[in-house]
């Protein structure tokens, strides 16, 4: 016999939200290329580690759109980003 998994539900952060209403996954896209190395600093203590930027959303290489079942649609997302008071992405 299968047991049901409790999930609990408690009041949404600010973060979390923002997450939500600023992520392509949650649109039921998948984006790949919306952050890139930028003048790359290695440095020796971290080797490998370097700056990133985040990418304009018009010059993602890869969208694919109803990628899966999403929680907003695309356009209630691609307005999110547009429209929101407190974000600041590109």
């Amino acid at each position: 016999m299968e047991h049901a998994q409790v999930i609990g539900v408690g009041a949404s952060r600010h973060g979390r939200v923002l997450d939500v209403l600023h992520s392509p996954l949650y649109a039921g896209a998948y984006v790949y290329g919306r952050r890139t190395r930028a003048d790359t600093l290695f440095l020796v203590k971290n080797h490998g580690s370097g700056r990133t930027r985040r990418v304009k959303q018009e010059e993602w290489p890869i969208v694919l759109l109803d990628n899966h079942p999403g929680y907003i649609t695309w356009d209630q997302f691609r307005c999110n980003r547009s429209n929101s008071p407190i974000t600041r992405i590109p």
